[in-house]
């Protein structure tokens, strides 16, 4: 029997990502060393374009940001961007570029922001590289179905920054998530710290909260080693012992102060 397998995600970002299915087309690839002239003047990006520093630094002026570029960093520049490759010129640039085409190119930078395309790019540089051979020798080979596995081989490179974006975006919303979970917790504990004296339930402070009941539940669960009516009952212990300490009351009216009738 097959098994079948089935790809997490929802129907909307699947929907999302098929436009990106689309191969680019490579119109230029190899190692250059920059004209002194891109250092100095803002100029467009006559196709997009994927730099990767061989040796020197630079620093890309674009779109109101500057990109840092040291040895074996990888940049992108969408096409018709005006930016400025900003360098030493008594040390010079030398680069690794890839010329290209790509319609859905607009859509991808919506998700992959330019500015953070070396930082996502860190944990795939030797596997550019490998797929940077690989074009290299297809396109010493010259066939048709050459031109088509490099153009593949730059797809997959583009799709695995892609991957890297959405995965740090999916981080950032649980991260994003769980401090917000803390937070609640906190108010509820502050709530159960106030009204411990009163006939609370997990209803009345999820209806405080705004949240339901099961949430709030949860929070307790995920949050803390103790579930929400342990922790009140922690409270009202602690309070209890606190005026039987003072001397003032029994048992029955200590009870009867932190909330138990």
């Amino acid at each position: 029997m097959i098994k079948k397998t089935s790809f997490a995600g929802n129907s909307r970002e699947s929907h999302q990502l098929s436009r990106f299915q689309l191969l680019p087309e490579i119109k230029f690839m190899g190692k250059m060393i920059l004209d002194p002239v891109w250092a100095r003047e803002m100029h467009p990006a006559r196709t997009s374009e994927l730099m990767q520093v061989v040796r020197g630094k630079v620093a890309v002026n674009i779109d109101n940001h500057r990109i840092e570029g040291n040895p074996g960093d990888i940049l992108l520049i969408p096409r018709d961007a005006m930016h400025q490759d900003a360098f030493d010129l008594s040390v010079g640039l030398e680069v690794f570029y890839i010329w290209y085409d790509w319609p859905p190119e607009q859509d991808y930078f919506r998700i992959v922001p330019v500015k953070d395309v070396p930082r996502l790019c860190a944990p795939l540089t030797d596997k550019i590289w490998k797929f940077y051979d690989w074009m290299q020798i297809g396109l010493k080979a010259g066939m048709e179905t050459d031109q088509l596995l490099i153009g593949s081989y730059m797809h997959t490179i583009l799709l695995l920054i892609l991957r890297e974006a959405l995965q740090g975006e999916r981080e950032s919303k649980a991260k994003a998530h769980q401090q917000h979970g803390t937070v609640l917790l906190h108010r509820a504990r502050e709530y159960i710290d106030q009204h411990y004296a009163e006939p609370i339930s997990l209803d009345q402070i999820a209806n405080h909260l705004r949240i339901s009941p099961f949430h709030l539940s949860h929070l307790f669960s995920r949050e803390s080693d103790f579930s929400f009516v342990e922790y009140l009952t922690g409270v009202r212990m602690r309070k209890a012992k606190e005026l039987l300490d003072e001397g003032v009351m029994n048992v029955a009216e200590a009870a009867y102060a932190v909330g138990y009738n």
